[in-house]
């Protein structure tokens, strides 16, 4: 016969409980980003749907995965207000931000640059 989540967690050693709860928490965090920049800005998931021109039910569906594509995410954040920086980090070379995302609707061809990023473009990233 199956279990009940109570009676699973019930058998469980008190670090593993904790362990789980960390867990739990951590995916909480990352579902709840767009939602929690969304209501941020004030917009409810049909308003936010109505300027990006999708059903209120895709708002919905993006808020909830926590893989996505940068052009649907930065699609996202634009229509909150927001940009989208990408900075690519590599062992023992400076910090290169990839720019060309400024308009995310339309492809464009990315631009590199290795100057350093201000403190702010670099704590962003992170």
């Amino acid at each position: 016969m199956a279990k009940s989540l109570a009676e699973m967690k019930a058998g469980l050693s008190p670090e593993r409980l904790e362990r789980v709860n960390a867990r739990v928490n951590e995916l909480e965090l990352e579902h709840q980003t767009l939602m929690m920049l969304r209501k941020a800005h004030g917009l409810t998931q049909k308003q936010l749907a109505n300027q990006l021109g999708v059903d209120q039910g895709v708002i919905s569906r993006q808020e909830s995965q926590s893989d996505m594509m940068l052009s649907t995410l930065g699609n996202f954040v634009q229509a909150i207000g927001g940009t989208i920086d990408l900075v690519a980090k590599f062992p023992g070379k400076a910090p290169v931000k990839i720019s060309g995302f400024s308009d995310l609707k339309e492809p464009k061809t990315p631009k590199f640059s290795t100057s350093k990023p201000d403190k702010k473009d670099t704590a962003a990233a992170r």
